[in-house]
């Protein structure tokens, strides 16, 4: 178990309207974010001993686990079963899950595999979620997709569709709310 509990870090979502940007939009181009590096040594200075987090990019997307010492054990839960259960609730007609871009594929096929499990497992109340569709929003065209790590977001003119949406109910499933942009874009 957690030997101490040193109270909520001084970390933050908010820490960057405490640092003077209210939103990704407001940030000047060239100002640099708190990297992932330093929030784990903040955490460490002021004495955690074992970091329990939700939702952790998967190794290659963030590897922030390697950023902590090896005398600070990181466990990362996925919040997946929790959002579908809630989900679940919410008696959508015909859903289908969309990742906003290709680093949420993985999460979004969690999810939709969530809402899969519980059709199987609860036909009679969750029958529409045996037919949960996929979709993938790709910045820039199929053909330049993974162009989305080497340029603003913002200047691209271009974002494709993949998957049928059209009179569904659509779950977008998003690895991090920063700024709220991605559903109006």
């Amino acid at each position: 178990g957690y030997k101490r509990d040193v109270g909520r870090p001084p970390i933050t979502p908010s820490l960057r309207s405490r640092l003077g940007a209210e939103s990704e939009e407001d940030r000047l181009p060239d100002a640099i974010p708190v990297s992932a590096a330093d929030v784990a040594t903040m955490l460490q200075v002021v004495g955690v001993d074992r970091v329990l987090a939700v939702d952790l990019q998967p190794p290659g997307q963030g590897q922030i686990e390697g950023f902590f010492d090896t005398r600070v054990p990181v466990d990362s839960m996925r919040s997946t079963a929790v959002a579908v259960r809630h989900i679940a609730t919410m008696g959508l007609q015909n859903p289908v899950v969309v990742a906003p871009n290709e680093s949420c594929v993985e999460l979004a096929h969690d999810f939709r595999s969530g809402m899969q499990r519980l059709a199987d497992d609860l036909p009679e109340k969750f029958a529409g979620f045996g037919d949960t569709g996929f979709a993938v929003i790709l910045e820039g065209g199929p053909s330049r997709g993974m162009d989305r790590y080497l340029h603003d977001y913002k200047q691209t003119k271009r974002m494709d569709l993949v998957g049928d949406v059209r009179g569904r109910d659509v779950v977008l499933v998003d690895d991090m709310i920063d700024s709220g942009g991605t559903p109006p874009s």
